[in-house]
């Protein structure tokens, strides 16, 4: 008897698997945002921005799960909901999670952090941190990631080159919403695939 091979089913798996990580990575930047918003509840020097989606100079857009702005200096960064554990190094194209019996590739956080902090950088004309916040407490070590669990601290204890005044924290989120307005995740999306020639 021949065995019959549903071709869809690989896709539909994948939409499943590709749903579930979505879920996971809106949870994870929730739990950011969270962690976020304790630091500097009702604080002149603190704002916050979540998932904006920004142009830089060339019209390609950037969507940014959360840009922090403190008296102590601008941070971008990337929530990371990756299971397992994680290697990878700052020069590496692509880091690997291992579960149990499993291996999982995935495009190295920093870089793509770091695109992001460059055009906040651009369009705000003042050093911008990149941060990569791993919500399951297993970041690699490498310099630019960190823990959950390590945020605040970290931030707190963060010694920049640049010290904002009460204004220009209000000024520089002020800048940011408005270069987002109006750029919605169905733009980028398209933006993206047609990037990436699919």
């Amino acid at each position: 008897m021949e065995v019959l091979r549903d071709e869809g089913l690989p896709a539909y798996m994948g939409f499943i698997r590709d749903a579930r990580n979505r879920r996971k990575g809106r949870k994870g930047e929730k739990m950011v945002r969270r962690a976020l918003s304790h630091q500097g509840f009702f604080s002149p020097f603190h704002r916050s921005v979540h998932g904006i989606i920004i142009a830089d100079r060339h019209g390609n857009t950037h969507e940014i799960d959360h840009i922090d702005i403190r008296r102590n200096g601008i941070f971008c960064i990337e929530t990371k909901s990756i299971s397992g554990r994680i290697e990878g190094k700052a020069t590496d194209e692509l880091w690997f999670s291992y579960l149990p019996g499993r291996k999982h590739e995935h495009r190295n956080p920093l870089r793509q952090n770091a695109v992001h902090a460059r055009v906040l950088e651009e369009l705000l004309d003042r050093p911008v941190s990149s941060i990569v916040v791993f919500v399951q407490d297993n970041a690699p070590g490498v310099e630019g990631t960190i823990n959950l669990s390590s945020l605040a601290a970290y931030l707190r204890s963060y010694r920049g080159s640049d010290t904002l005044s009460r204004r220009e924290v209000k000024e520089i989120r002020r800048i940011i919403r408005e270069a987002g307005s109006g750029i919605y995740h169905r733009s980028h999306v398209r933006a993206i695939r047609k990037s990436s020639g699919g």
